[in-house]
């Protein structure tokens, strides 16, 4: 090009040419660098093998970069095995035009490399423009994409023609390129793969279009300039031909693009968002994002308190709160929360003295609330975190009810994942999520009871944030909750129920809402080889999940249940002899005085495993069967290991164990509440602790509706399930490149717990559709494929949540 151009004689190009090494080699490749420059094509999952291989190869001294043009550098950092030693170094094309180059550290970055890159980039004539934070797409192309998105909109929908939207841009800007010569230059597949990226993560439809319009030109074989043919055939594209800003020769009539081949293929333009998978699926694709909610300055909402207040937990925030609500004239009584025992007894001695209507949950916000992976500190916070608050709350729920205090209670909580409910993938302390989940719940409890009360609010806080204004937010939330209470009719209970989950970030008033987000399929690439836990009992949901995932996949898979396998081969029995047998089973249990339908229950799961594995074995997909508890650690680890030494390190976990069982808030037990949140947390917790030193790449958490929204008659299941989630956003943040996703979807027709008979009849009578299991492991294989652009996924009937619940993808 520079000889074309004059700038240089052959024989200088030759010289040059000459200098430059190159080799398909990494080991040569790697063999005394001093900086690595990766301009892989733009899929994040190939560019961490890329960093992960050359970590092996390379000196501890050479510095390594990433020449991509969007991806945040800190999505790859694990992967270089050298964090302090790793950002972007983005060049912009053409080099010895632009001659800027983005130095874009992330927060574990040394300065020292950043000196040095910068050092790098003057030496090789080039302007180093250094990124203060992360942000896609640094400085400029933060500011190109954009206009390249709106380009690509106003195409494909019909607006303007492609050559009309180019000479719009240069005619008016001066510039010699436009938006869709720049899109040629960079390669549609490029573009495809970073407009669908982020599209995804920000839960935006803006790019439906423009995506679809890229997806087009991809099918049609055309990259851009280097496959010779995009948007412009090329060489000699038209937009750089003189008459193409030619009043006088421009030829604007369609006949150009006709002619040429330019412009979007026939029989896709105007396009409309692209339709789901399957037209036929029951439940879209929904995620969680922050909404922006501010209230009117000018209203000053004060707070009714009708009696006393608790406050749980021992914190700076309690601390502030109480004496706010002190200087508001309000008596206050802190539940102490060392253990349950005392708590309780705390409870029952306070009420006989003075009741309290108002409780307010703060433990959340402890200093020994942060979420550490060491089992000696989750372990001792596990009974303060989430087991005291829990039977707090239910006895001052049963006390509250029993005195008709129940219309003018209130129950408020604060957390502390980090001002939006975690879903940016850095919470703090993901036990907030039992509470916000806890939260719900009885708010559920209470409005199948017709009550008006307890007016519920959590409010989600970064963990700095100062608690003197807090607790001042507390008591406007507490107020606004009660002025959300006029008629008590079926809609209002429903704008309430949207309004309990309220973050500030930055001092700004947010709620949650689900956005509809189609998830853009991408073509999967192959898992990377190891084995994968799977738990759950090889029964119901994870055993379809188990199954679908080893046929495509073909990796080993290990379930881990409680149900011990049956000494005998059952599924060699006629059907008359498995009737024979349950009878058998249950004449015997009976006599032992014991109860007929558990004595049969515990051999029909043992049955059901067997089928499990038979269907796996059918299915060409290498399975085993190991039986543990996965609450405890000790017997967990030594499966683990066992699984090592079988297959190798672990690269994938799917955690589906789960136990439910629908019952009234004051019925809940310990025993059933130490189950419930013990599988889906604890164990969750014991999986991340023991795999921190596996080069775990996948951690699939399977959650549900009413652990998400509350479900009547489920508590301690919502409290269980909303903490999970929250850990797998805390999971997102601590190691990026295992893409870890928390499936929040209702029940599954045919397996799983909606399958029992009294579940079935209430959903049904309900209206709820249940979903198919060919259409939720659709889901997860989707999720999969794309890389789990979230970490929290809400699948559900648009129907079936109010309308109130829903929002527009964030702008």
């Amino acid at each position: 090009e520079f000889v074309a151009a004059g700038w240089l004689r052959p024989e200088q190009a030759a010289s040059a040419d000459a200098r430059i090494a190159r080799t398909t080699d990494a080991r040569v490749a790697a063999d005394g660098a001093s900086v690595l420059s990766e301009s892989v094509p733009e899929r994040v999952r190939i560019k961490r093998e890329v960093f992960r291989q050359f970590h092996q190869l390379c000196p501890a001294e050479t510095v390594f970069t990433t020449n991509s043009s969007y991806y945040l550098p800190s999505t790859m950092a694990a992967a270089t095995g050298r964090p302090e030693r790793f950002a972007a170094l983005h060049f912009h094309s053409p080099v010895w035009v632009a001659n800027v180059v983005d130095i874009a550290p992330h927060p574990r970055t040394s300065p020292e490399t950043v000196a040095w890159l910068a050092d790098f980039a003057r030496k090789v004539g080039q302007i180093p423009i250094v990124s203060r934070k992360e942000n896609p797409g640094y400085v400029f192309n933060a500011m190109l994409w954009p206009f390249l998105v709106e380009a690509l909109r106003l195409a494909g929908n019909g607006v303007a023609s492609v050559e009309d939207v180019d000479r719009a841009w240069m005619g008016t800007l001066g510039t010699r390129i436009g938006p869709f010569g720049i899109l040629d230059r960079i390669g549609l597949d490029t573009a495809f793969e970073i407009i669908s990226h982020w599209a995804t993560l920000l839960g935006s439809t803006q790019a439906n279009v423009p995506a679809a319009v890229l997806e087009a030109m991809l099918r049609a074989g055309r990259l851009g300039e280097k496959s010779g043919e995009g948007f412009y055939r090329y060489p000699g594209p038209t937009w750089a031909e003189p008459r193409f800003l030619d009043p006088r020769r421009a030829d604007t009539s369609g006949a150009l693009a006709a002619r040429t081949g330019n412009g979007v293929p026939p029989g896709i333009a105007p396009l409309v968002q692209p339709p789901p998978v399957s037209s036929a699926n029951v439940c879209d694709r929904f995620t969680l994002r922050l909404v922006a909610a501010p209230i009117d300055e000018r209203l000053r909402p004060t707070p009714h308190f009708a009696g006393a207040a608790w406050i749980l937990g021992e914190n700076r925030s309690a601390t502030a709160l109480r004496d706010h609500l002190e200087r508001l004239g309000v008596a206050v009584g802190v539940v102490p929360s060392d253990n349950v025992e005392t708590a309780l007894t705390w409870i029952d001695r306070a009420w006989a003295v003075r009741p309290a209507p108002h409780l307010f949950l703060l433990t959340a916000r402890d200093e020994d609330a942060i979420t550490h992976i060491d089992p000696t500190t989750w372990t001792a916070r596990y009974e303060r975190g989430l087991v005291v608050p829990f039977f707090v709350c239910q006895r001052w729920f049963a006390l509250i009810s029993e005195a008709g205090l129940l219309d003018e209670s209130t129950l408020v909580a604060a957390t502390a994942l980090g001002g939006d409910f975690g879903l940016s993938g850095h919470a703090i302390a993901a036990e907030g999520g039992g509470i916000a989940g806890l939260a719900k719940a009885v708010f559920m409890e209470a409005a199948a009871q017709n009550a008006l009360g307890p007016r519920v609010r959590v409010v989600d806080a970064p963990p700095k944030a100062d608690p003197l204004a807090l607790a001042e937010i507390l008591c406007r939330e507490t107020a606004l909750a009660q002025a959300g209470v006029v008629t008590g009719s079926a809609d209002e209970r429903i704008g309430r129920h949207r309004e309990i989950e309220v973050g500030y970030v930055a001092g700004h008033r947010h709620v949650v809402r689900a956005v509809p987000t189609p998830l853009r399929q991408v073509a999967p690439e192959a898992l990377p080889d190891g084995p994968w836990i799977v738990t759950g009992g090889a029964r119901g949901i994870t055993a379809e999940v188990a199954l679908a995932l080893g046929r495509r996949y073909h990796m080993p898979l290990h379930l881990i249940g409680t149900t011990p396998l049956p000494e005998t081969d059952y599924l060699a029995l006629p059907a008359e002899q498995m009737a024979s047998l349950k009878a058998t089973i249950m004449q015997a249990a009976y006599a032992r005085h014991e109860k007929p339908n558990v004595a049969w229950q515990r051999v029909a799961k043992g049955i059901e495993v067997q089928k499990t594995l038979h269907r796996l074995a059918q299915g060409g997909v290498r399975a085993s069967y190991h039986v543990c508890d996965v609450r405890d650690r000790a017997r967990l680890a030594h499966v683990l290991d066992h699984v090592r030494r079988a297959d190798g390190p672990i690269v994938g976990v799917i955690h589906g164990a789960g136990v439910e069982s629908t019952g009234r808030f004051q019925k809940k037990t310990p025993e059933l509440v130490a189950a419930t949140v013990g599988v889906k947390f604890l164990g969750a917790m014991a999986l991340v602790e023991l795999t921190q030193g596996d080069p775990l790449r996948y951690f699939l958490a399977f959650g549900s509706l009413a652990g998400r929204f509350g479900g009547v008659g489920q508590t301690d299941y919502a409290l269980a399930n909303d903490a999970l989630a929250k850990l797998i956003d805390w999971l997102r943040g601590q190691r990026p490149d295992c893409v870890s996703v928390a499936f929040h979807w209702p029940g599954w027709s045919e397996v799983g717990m909606s399958v029992r008979p009294e579940s079935r009849t209430a959903l049904e009578l309900a209206g709820h559709r249940l979903m198919p299991p060919a259409e939720g492991v659709a889901h997860l294989l989707a999720e999969l494929a794309a890389g789990g652009p979230a970490g929290e996924v809400v699948l559900l009937d648009r129907h079936e949540l109010p309308a109130q619940h829903l929002a527009q993808a964030a702008p």
